[in-house]
């Protein structure tokens, strides 16, 4: 694998022996590239150097580089692990543990050489989904010819199966679409279970245009055969050629994946030629997945689109999405050119973070130097070591569990050693190997014998159980019926979300039960009753997100009136005084996001924002917007003690600031260093001592609204890097640590 700095050399050297022509060019090339890796924009992702550490702390993309021309990544997490799969023929797979430190598997999938068989070229953007003990990877190849228009509309979409992520994959046979077709992607629907098949799809043959539509699938390798449009070409920068303006109106809209936030879906796509610098990544929402026929509404775009090339890196597109290992935030990876390149095919893969701000994405343009790895959890385990005991990071709080083929195997009930927490994400994947077992999963929550929940896979009733004793009394089992053809006998993700009193259990991606308990601090675990079961992929991260679509508020309040309507936290009171809610598990190190809007104000003094931390000294400090002065506006960090003022420090907001619109203020707390992001944008950093603390909201002489607030604890130090363009303004008063 060649660093930066070699590969821009003989990229140079491969242009400068080009043509006489090129000199001027090669040098200027030449030139960049070794200043960029001077003033720090980084070296490529070197896998074999990088795996000295077992997870990343840092990064620099590419994290998967040249020589390997790395297209169309598709990342899959299973089991806690990655497996990315790109364009070629060969399809070839990489293996990671933590996103940014790759090692190749190899080949997975080959063109066919049968002289009948649709599939013997161009194979392109694999996907791949786990199914039921299955891996089904969908792709697009076409029939080899000597006319490129024959292979050209001979494009299909097909589906190969393996009983691993790491292949080989055998094709069924047929192509699955109907007619033409590339770049599909599967998304199931995490509230209904449904699947759908999103893909690109020549809409108008005779004036060529390729939109994207969605069919319902009707079992794993088959379609419905009814599509629906979801979005056509109709951005300039979406031509096919680049200029919209020369006559040929080719837009393309192609690799769709699709998420869903709350009761929205999205869907990112690429627009334009892969092979030009106007080729973009954007995304379009809905409402509805499927929203009638090719002649339907379709999604609405959001513009602009939000990745785009710059100077140094070109044509960034073609993403996927999961969730990092601290099964919190959504992660992305695409392909991009980093200049100076030989030929448009050299593209390698990039690794970032989305992030939200309200109800839309938003990226942070592609870069070349250090990045901050995504974030681990709390706990992890793996179990990828030497068959023996499970290690002094377990309780085994009965039965027995050992360490066997790298997983866990065993009966009883098996807990993380970590403090109780009132907020978490938590992961197992368990399979049950023998039929005869009781049950086995999760226990959801556990404080002793006599506080527990217990949400267990039942092969004999065929059904996902939970039994719940709360304070000594049994309370009404919850029993779900699981499909026919479940199979107990292969690894299921079990994913638990506990926010205060509220629990949601979801198997393999799809919400499945419900619960608003009265629960205290607990931990989660893994429990088998009378026989064996495996367990795999451990996570636990503190962790809560709160969309306020339940009627209770579950927040520390100081007073006022805070109330939930219309899916949004409201301070209703409005007086000149303070008022502020609380809420998580005190921690030294993490993450709180809030999107504050403000309504109306009774004082001149009146703010609004988040607390970035209080603790129990009665120091807090407060980041928010001043309406002071008009026409304009602070946005201020201030420091107070008992409710007086230590220190303060503002940054001017832009003329014309709309405070009624909703606002993201992420708050990153290391210690006593704290970044302060204002619709991500890098706004103050401040650096003070403060120890373990818990964030919040807050309002002074203002009513406002909050919506789609988080908190998670944090593992990697991810505030110590910070932007070589950082203007914002910043303070230190002796808290700070230097850059790691």
């Amino acid at each position: 694998m060649l660093n930066r700095e070699e590969q821009c050399r003989k990229s140079a050297v491969k242009q400068l022996s080009a043509s006489v022509g090129d000199v001027n060019r090669a040098g200027f090339a030449l030139v960049i590239c070794l200043l960029a890796a001077w003033i720090g924009f980084g070296t490529a992702a070197d896998v074999d150097a990088q795996t000295r550490d077992s997870e990343a702390r840092h990064y620099t993309n590419p994290v998967i580089g040249l020589p390997d021309a790395v297209a169309d990544p598709f990342v899959m997490k299973w089991n806690g692990e990655y497996y990315l799969y790109t364009t070629g023929n060969p399809i070839m797979a990489y293996h990671s543990t933590d996103l940014v430190t790759w090692s190749k598997i190899g080949p997975v999938l080959y063109g066919s050489d049968a002289d009948d068989d649709w599939n013997q070229t161009n194979i392109w953007a694999p996907e791949v989904v786990y199914r039921n003990g299955k891996f089904y990877l969908n792709y697009t190849a076409t029939r080899a010819s000597s006319d490129w228009r024959i292979e050209e509309m001979a494009r299909r979409i097909g589906i190969a199966v393996s009983d691993r992520p790491e292949g080989p994959f055998v094709d069924i046979g047929d192509p699955v679409t109907p007619g033409w077709g590339i770049d599909s992607h599967i998304f199931r629907d995490p509230d209904s279970g449904r699947e759908y098949m999103f893909y690109s799809y020549l809409y108008e043959p005779r004036h060529p245009g390729a939109g994207i539509v969605a069919d319902s699938m009707t079992m794993e390798t088959r379609v419905a055969g009814t599509l629906s449009h979801i979005t056509r070409g109709s951005e300039p920068w979406e031509d096919k050629s680049g200029n919209p303006n020369d006559g040929t109106l080719r837009y393309t809209n192609e690799a769709p994946t699709v998420l869903k936030r709350e009761d929205t879906y999205y869907m990112m796509y690429s627009g334009g030629s892969w092979d030009l610098p106007t080729y973009s990544l954007a995304y379009a929402r809905s409402e509805q997945v499927m929203t009638g026929g090719l002649e339907g509404t379709g999604w609405e775009k959001i513009m602009p689109p939000i990745l785009q090339s710059t100077p140094m890196v070109q044509g960034p597109g073609h993403n996927s999405v999961t969730k990092a290992p601290n099964n919190v935030d959504d992660i992305t990876a695409y392909h991009a050119r980093v200049v100076p390149f030989t030929s448009p095919g050299d593209r390698e893969t990039f690794v970032d973070r989305l992030y939200w701000i309200d109800d839309r994405i938003h990226m942070k343009p592609p870069s070349l130097g250090r990045l901050t790895a995504p974030d681990q959890p709390l706990f992890k385990d793996l179990f990828n070591r030497n068959d023996g005991g499970v290690g002094s990071r377990w309780k085994i709080l009965s039965g027995s569990w050992q360490i066997v083929n790298q997983q866990a195997r065993g009966s009883g009930l098996l807990l993380p050693d970590v403090e109780p927490l009132t907020y978490y994400v938590f992961e197992a994947n368990v399979r049950i190997p023998d039929a005869s077992t009781a049950g086995a999963g999760v226990s959801a929550y556990f404080v002793d014998e006599a506080n527990r929940v217990d949400v267990l896979l039942d092969p004999v009733n065929r059904s996902l159980r939970t039994e719940i004793i709360l304070n000594g009394q049994d309370i009404e089992e919850n029993v779900t019926k699981l499909p026919d053809d479940f199979r107990f006998d292969v690894y299921h993700q079990l994913l638990v979300t506990k926010n205060a009193g509220h629990l949601k259990i979801a198997i393999d991606g799809v919400d499945l039960q419900d619960h608003a308990l009265d629960l205290d601090k607990g931990r989660p675990g893994v429990i088998a009753r009378e026989g064996m079961a495996d367990v795999d992929g451990v996570a636990l991260t503190p962790h809560y997100l709160d969309f306020f679509d339940h009627p209770e508020v579950t927040w520390l309040e100081s007073g006022g009136g805070w109330l939930i309507d219309e899916g949004a936290l409201h301070q209703v009171a409005g007086s000149s005084e303070l008022f502020y809610a609380l809420k998580g598990d005190a921690a030294d190190n993490y993450e709180f996001v809030a999107n504050v809007k403000t309504r109306d104000y009774d004082s001149i003094d009146a703010t609004a924002g988040v607390v970035a931390a209080a603790d129990e000294s009665g120091r807090m400090l407060l980041a928010g917007f001043d309406h002071n002065i008009w026409p304009y506006g602070k946005f201020f960090v201030r420091l107070m003690n008992n409710g007086e003022t230590e220190k303060e420090i503002s940054v001017d907001l832009p003329r014309g600031f709309l405070y009624d619109d909703y606002h993201s203020i992420r708050v990153v707390k290391q210690g006593g260093d704290f970044t302060i992001y204002l619709d991500e944008a890098e706004t103050v950093a401040v650096g003070i001592p403060f120890g373990a603390a818990t964030p919040g909201l807050y309002t002074e002489g203002v009513r406002a609204a909050f919506d789609n607030v988080s908190m998670k604890h944090t593992i990697v130090p991810s505030n110590r890097i910070l932007n070589g363009r950082f203007l914002a303004k910043s303070w230190d008063s002796g808290g700070a640590a230097p850059e790691m």
